[in-house]
């Protein structure tokens, strides 16, 4: 994203506007770690969900749920729910 003078934007601001984390705060020492984490999540949110209009938050919940169904798939106590397991956008 391109702010003023064509110089990119703030990780740091882009962070906390998209992602509504905050990181780099002064007082803190920098963390390569949280940078690469927040630039990952900002293009995942960028390109998988910003164009479908979907929010972060729906992102995670699509993701967690995926995973549950995975899991659950390998429990035999759900062998009640195979027809449902790996079917996304079910009618629940």
């Amino acid at each position: 994203m391109q702010g003023r003078r064509g110089a990119g934007r703030k990780l740091r601001d882009l962070s906390a506007e998209k992602l509504g984390r905050r990181i780099q705060l002064s007082g803190r020492r920098h963390s390569p770690r949280e940078d690469a984490q927040a630039a990952l999540d900002l293009y995942i949110q960028h390109i998988h969900f910003e164009r479908r209009n979907w929010s972060y938050e729906d992102l995670v919940e699509q993701e967690l749920a995926a995973i549950l169904a995975s899991a659950s798939g390998s429990v035999d106590d759900s062998s009640a729910e195979e027809g449902g397991v790996g079917s996304s956008g079910g009618g629940n």
